[in-house]
């Protein structure tokens, strides 16, 4: 079964960048896992969450 995280790194792939963030939004904010945190931000960037995106990175 996939995780959010690798079903937001495929939306991502697919330039399909809300979706993506509304996958990994919730679990990013308290995680420390940096793939998450790699996707979260990514996300955010396209999706113009421009402050999550910064401190996801």
């Amino acid at each position: 079964m996939e995780t959010a995280v690798e079903k937001a790194r495929e939306a991502l792939a697919r330039c399909d960048w809300a979706a993506a963030y509304e996958l990994v939004a919730g679990t990013a904010r308290d995680s420390d896992d940096p793939e998450t945190l790699e996707v979260f931000g990514d996300a955010a960037w396209w999706t113009s969450y421009n402050d999550n995106a910064r401190d996801a990175h």
